[in-house]
């Protein structure tokens, strides 16, 4: 089974009540255990990194500053 490390990517954005703020959001590691658990982890990280960076006071989703 892949390992339950993850990685915080940390992102510039503007929170609706907050203003701006650095957002986080938590992307998976890997380590090999076999084929199986390479495919969960592709499909997990995928996921994480289409999730949306949130504010770290109310956890709500940021626009993010281009």
């Amino acid at each position: 089974m892949a390992s339950s490390a993850v990685k915080v990517e940390t992102a510039q954005g503007r929170c609706p009540e907050h203003g701006l703020v650095q957002g986080t959001r938590e992307v998976p590691q890997f380590k090999f255990y076999g084929l199986t658990s390479l495919v969960v982890h592709l499909f997990r990280k995928r996921a994480a990194k289409r999730a949306p960076f949130t504010c770290p006071q109310c956890e709500r989703d940021l626009e993010l500053e281009e």
